[in-house]
């Protein structure tokens, strides 16, 4: 059975799509090997795009879960207030499907990719002050002590 098209469906993609690519471009969000943004020349200026690498991740994966499942429950949780915004007999309402599928998406995309950024940082931060803290201590030859 084919999908059918409508303007709804495309104007909701193309959203998330252009969204998705921009909030990861300008986070600098690390990208797996072979994606194009490795493949692009770096400015002279600029350090060259991360790659993800899965032997040595920036966060623990407990943590990249954990921030995933937060950062698409607050896509789900904006998108559903900006839908019923746009499309109930409030003050911001349309009256124009497509554009409601529009705003909602753009909403819901960029609570969620706000939300992955804070989360990661947050993560890298709290993960990283630990792991340089234990590789600081055996550097020194002492071993490292559990601190209440």
């Amino acid at each position: 059975m084919a999908a059918t098209i409508d303007s709804q469906r495309v104007s909701a993609d193309l959203t998330r799509i252009f969204l998705e690519a921009f909030f990861d471009a300008a986070y600098r969000v690390p990208a797996v090997h072979g994606a194009t943004a490795l493949r692009v020349g770096p400015n002279s200026q600029e350090s060259p795009y991360p790659e993800f690498d899965a032997d040595h991740p920036m966060i623990t994966l407990e943590a990249l879960a954990r921030v995933a499942r937060d950062a698409l429950r607050a896509e789900a949780a904006v998108t559903s207030l900006v839908g019923k915004a746009v499309r109930g007999g409030s003050v911001f309402s349309t009256q124009n499907e497509t554009r409601a599928a529009t705003l909602e998406t753009a909403a819901g995309v960029i609570a969620k990719k706000l939300v992955e950024h804070e989360g990661f940082c947050y993560y890298q931060v709290t993960e990283g002050k630990s792991a340089i803290a234990a590789h600081d201590l055996n550097e020194l030859g002492q071993a490292s002590v559990a601190t209440p």
